[in-house]
């Protein structure tokens, strides 16, 4: 839990008025800017503000002693410019002409196609494309006619085997506008009881990033939010002994991300009207293409999302402190109830990706795919799905929490003191106002075995609408007990021993896969499938949904029509389990501290933590077996992929009058049948506690205060990270390890991608020793004093060990098309590291020669998070100088003048080289291209502060 406060008034009138400045002209450019000499791109930021407080006077009031109030405003203005390197296919690959490549095209085909270019059922062996040339009449009119979503290329690039990349640099302008005002009043009612209340709003205007300056940003195109909230507590001082305060609080945000392109036609690119009535206006954009290695660090993204947010939360903190002897008790519990009118897409028209890391890529390079129009089955590739469209309905969630809590902080004697204390939680779930939710039972007899011969098996798993009486998908966990324990001995006046340990409930709100706007009748999904045996394209993105896009059903189709509408449309499904495993971290410590001579005080401490049951969005729990997995490469090896048994063609026994019920096909694969659910094409549970971690690590600190004002904090950190997860926001974040096997999680057990070793943080403020009062030049006049005293410097320099690196494989594998992931294997003996430093690392981070892909059908050995390769760290500098100068001898009014250099030495942090392994398409693997993000160079920022 986090208590934030903000000022308030005090009997004499106070404030300030400020201004921090930055412009490009006194900033470092881009490295990678600066080495193809390129200018240095728009930087002008403004935070400007002011604030004031003093007593509430009124006619016939005077508020001295009693009434207090306080006002702030500040502003935020930043335009600025965000480098990107990437690469857009040239001319002739446009006009499907890839000669200048050295891999052979293959046409998956054979030359036979239906009206859509592509060939369902087919068993035919690939040809060439005669001379690496696709015939124009086998180019997808949609796919020529979203051609223009890539640039022209704007530089030479680098000539590669598979043709030349990084050929387009571009600054995209970004920035926005943020604005904040806050209004205080505090009344002693007696001088044993104290009230205060406050109103605070704040908005945000965020301007798209538009790099390719298509509509399709890098991430999101423009973002609108505000919040307005209102606090008030009560304090009464009901005996010396006793104390009681009650808080309470009300806000309300308001969020809209806007896709650029919306309202677009897709009529335009040849697909049916029906789409555009079923796809709003404001969600309806082109659908986005995926093309591994082309401009995929852009058009990858969520970048035409569509999100509508309407939030309130209402908090209620009652408490009661009593003093009896040694012992400090305290009583208390918090109330809060949250609404939240949501819906999300990042794919209202569809989103298609073109050879994606493991999975198929039919013709053998990504853009060739995209101009046939040969897209990947369902994935998780960058930050969102892809291979469905996706419609939200507009949900009404709600969520109550309550929490009781008792502590005892026990002054056992002088020299010893314990801190007991307990904290019930009640964690209620999500509900949604229509009872819109739905959750699967992978142990009841799915609706469609009713539909199979006789002697059928029974089919597992299936979906089912929460009752009325229940309204919540998952239950509530009654048993969320938090010990907490702590102790503090003294072992003489120098130095004290300190200890801890505590249970935490991750609060189930964190994990967005369970928000109702996730739930699958909510996020009506229409699935496109690419291909069935992973050779042959069974659809193509002419004609992706060839029953049209469905509108989110809510509960009007009923559980049975909710059930056919999963498997025949959806295909793909994320359910909540009503097994769920509440998530939980245990954290300990241990603390000596001891002050040393000179004003030092030093402090070791060892601090551990272990998760678990800790969640990621979903876990995939339908993939095939690692038995068949076996058997299944043993006949690769012997007979390559006509040996293998689970990608022999066999009928879909789903496929019940001429309709598919479930798969999309009169056909499907022996492997698919022989999945846990066989009627879905994957099954994952949201917000699953499947995953755990382990923490531990040395802290040291080292505190100095200077006589003369200053101070010196010097923080060490020596740790380790284990994990089989690292986030449940993996969409929001880079280099984050995946899953490659989900049946065996402890195979995925390693070094957590946000592991930091080893960090280093010194902090110092230091008031210069010159001027009146000081060490020197203390006898000086007034008016050099003025010149010569209130200088000070302060800075933050911080070292630190860069992020493992997160390993893919690039190149298909069949495995996944049974529900796996995949990653390399190593080659035997290879040294994976190179010499660290210097600018030729750049084009080879590490040894590209030591990551092969592994055989078909077998998982790779690289581990989930790398334990020897890391990115870049942290080498950063920062130094501010300042000025101060009062107006009067009493010190009540002032000035202070900044300058604050930010990586003042400009040294570059580069972001992670490139990872995905293991395919000729890939000429950036282990190349660098780009700085971190939220990294920049040298930043210089004037401040001017007044203070009354």
């Amino acid at each position: 839990m986090t208590n934030l406060s903000t000022k308030g008034g005090t009997n004499v009138l106070h404030g300030e008025v400020y201004e921090y400045l930055r412009n490009r002209i006194f900033n470092a450019n881009d490295f990678f800017l600066s080495a193809t000499h390129k200018p240095k791109p728009p930087w002008i930021q403004n935070q400007f503000g002011a604030e004031v407080g003093g007593p509430l006077r009124l006619p016939g009031h005077d508020g001295r002693t009693r009434t207090f109030w306080f006002l702030s405003g500040e502003g935020f203005r930043l335009r600025t410019g965000q480098p990107f390197t990437t690469t857009v296919p040239t001319e002739a690959e446009r006009a499907g002409d890839f000669s200048s490549i050295s891999a052979q095209l293959m046409d998956p085909c054979a030359g036979i196609v239906n009206g859509h270019g592509a060939c369902p059922g087919s068993s035919a062996t690939p040809v060439v494309f005669a001379g690496n040339v696709i015939p124009a009449d086998r180019i997808n009119p949609t796919s020529k006619a979203l051609l223009d979503l890539w640039p022209e290329a704007n530089s030479p690039g680098v000539d590669t085997p598979s043709g030349a990349i990084n050929n387009f640099n571009t600054v995209a302008r970004t920035g926005g506008n943020h604005n904040q005002i806050v209004g205080r009043i505090d009344q002693d009612i007696t001088s044993r009881q104290q009230l205060f209340f406050r109103l605070s709003h704040w908005n945000v205007h965020d301007l798209p990033i538009d790099p390719l300056q298509n509509g399709l940003c890098a991430d999101r195109c423009t973002e609108e939010y505000s919040t307005y909230a209102a606090a008030a507590g009560y304090n009464f001082n009901i005996t010396p002994t006793t104390i009681f305060d009650f808080n309470a609080s009300l806000s309300r945000f308001k969020y809209n991300r806007i896709p650029t392109n919306a309202g677009f036609d897709l009529t335009t690119i040849g697909w049916p009207a029906s789409y555009n009535a079923t796809i709003p206006s404001s969600m309806r954009t082109p659908p986005t293409p995926c093309v591994a290695n082309i401009a995929d660090n852009i058009m990858c993204t969520q970048g035409q999302s569509f999100i509508q947010d309407r939030n309130t939360q209402y908090n209620l903190s009652p408490s009661l402190t009593l003093m009896r002897g040694r012992h400090r008790y305290q009583l208390g519990m918090q109330f809060e109830a949250g609404y939240e009118n949501y819906a999300q897409t990042n794919v209202a028209s569809g989103s298609f990706d073109f050879c994606a890391p493991s999975q198929a890529c039919f013709s053998g390079f990504p853009f060739s795919d995209f101009l046939l129009g040969y897209a990947d089955n369902f994935s998780n590739f960058e930050n969102h799905f892809f291979a469905q469209a996706v419609v939200p309905a507009l949900t009404a969630g709600r969520q109550v929490y309550r929490a009781f809590y008792v502590n005892d902080t026990w002054h056992v004697t002088n020299r010893l003191a314990l801190d007991i204390g307990l904290r019930y939680e009640l964690q209620g779930p999500w509900s949604e106002r229509y009872n819109r939710l739905s959750y699967f039972d992978p142990s009841a007899t799915s609706y469609l075995t009713q539909l199979l011969p006789s002697a059928s098996t029974p089919v597992r798993g299936d979906v089912f609408l929460v009752s009325p009486d229940s309204r919540s998908n998952i239950p509530l966990d009654e048993k969320n007990f938090s010990p907490r324990m702590g102790f503090a001995y003294s072992l003489n006046s120098k130095m004290v021993v300190r200890g801890g340990y505590g249970i935490f409930w991750v609060p189930n709100y964190v994990s967005f896969g369970l928000n109702p706007t996730n739930d699958m009748v909510n996020g009506a999904s229409t699935t496109y499938t690419g291909t069935v045996d992973g050779t042959h394209p069974l659809n193509s993105i002419s004609l992706p949904f060839p029953d049209g896009v469905s509108p989110p059903p809510g509960r009007s189709l009923g559980t049975a029509g909710t059930q056919q509408f999963l498997t025949q449309v959806v295909q793909s499904i994320t359910e909540a389990e009503r097994d769920h495993q509440s998530a939980y971290v245990q954290q300990w410590n241990l603390d000596v501290e001891r002050e040393l001579p000179l004003g030092f005080l030093v402090s070791a401490a060892y601090v551990g933590s272990k998760g678990t049951h800790l969640e990621q969005y979903s876990h995939q729990i339908n993939q095939i077996s690692d038995d068949l997995l076996a058997q299944a490469a043993a006949q690769y090896a012997s007979g390559g992929r006509s040996a293998v048994t689970l990608l022999q063609s066999t009928p879909n026994p789903f496929f019940i009058a001429g309709e598919a019920l479930a798969l999309a096909a009169p056909t499907t694969t022996v492997g698919q049948l022989l999945r846990p659910f066989p009627q879905y094409t994957a099954v994952e549970i949201a917000g699953q506690g499947s995953f755990a971690s382990i923490y531990h690590s040395l802290q040291v600190t080292v505190r100095r205060r200077f006589a003369e004002a200053g101070s010196l904090l010097v923080a060490y950190t020596n740790s380790k990270l284990i994990s089989n997860t690292d986030t449940l926001t993996s969409w929001l974040e880079t280099g984050v390890g995946g899953i490659q096997d989900n049946n065996n999680l402890r195979g995925e057990r390693s070094l957590s991608s946000q592991d930091v070793p080893q960090r280093l943080v010194v902090s110092y403020v230091l008031d210069l020793p010159f001027g009146q009062g000081k060490r020197y030049l203390s006898n000086v006049s007034e008016t050099v004093n003025r010149l010569v005293g209130g200088w000070g410097i302060d800075g933050v320099t911080t070292l630190q060990k860069g992020f493992p690196l997160v390993f893919s494989n690039g190149q298909a594998n069949d495995a996944t098309l049974f529900g796996t992931g995949s990653r390399p294997s190593l080659v035997p003996g290879c040294n994976k590291t190179r010499a660290p430093g210097g600018l030729a690392s750049l084009n080879q981070w590490f040894n590209t020669t030591c990551f092969e892909a592994p055989a078909d059908f077998t998982f790779g050995d690289e581990p989930r998070v790398d334990a020897t390769l890391r990115s870049m760290g942290v080498n950063n500098f920062d130094l501010g100088v300042f000025k101060r100068i009062m107006f009067d001898s009493y010190e009540r009014s002032g000035m202070e003048f900044r300058v604050e250099f930010f990586n003042l030495f400009n040294r570059p942090q580069f972001a992670p080289p490139n990872t995905i392994c293991c395919t000729s398409n890939n000429a950036n693997f282990g190349i660098v291209t780009s700085t971190a993000p939220g990294t920049n160079p040298r930043l210089v920022q004037f401040a001017l502060k007044f203070l009354f």
